[in-house]
């Protein structure tokens, strides 16, 4: 699908976080509220802002053009704010 390369400059491009299995945190930022869905994501981007939604939505759309599934998680305290 992506070479390294591909990846790592991608990496590289973001302000916040790219998370890949082994890493720190990954299995922290995958998990779901329901616990019995076990997902294990090839990347996760943990967004410092807009610029890395928009950079990581295009990334997912050349992603999806090989077969690849993506799907997008807010972070807790993003729907806690909106909760009524």
């Amino acid at each position: 699908m992506f070479t390294t390369s591909e990846i790592a400059a991608f990496a590289k491009g973001l302000r916040g976080q790219l998370l890949r299995p082994g890493d720190d945190n990954y299995d922290e930022a995958r998990r779901v509220w329901n616990g019995m869905i076990d997902k294990r994501p090839a990347l996760i981007v943990r967004a410092a802002g807009v610029g890395d939604v928009i950079q990581a939505v295009e990334f997912a759309r050349k992603a999806a053009r090989c077969g690849a599934i993506w799907t997008t998680k807010p972070r807790p305290s993003a729907w806690r704010r909106r909760a009524v």
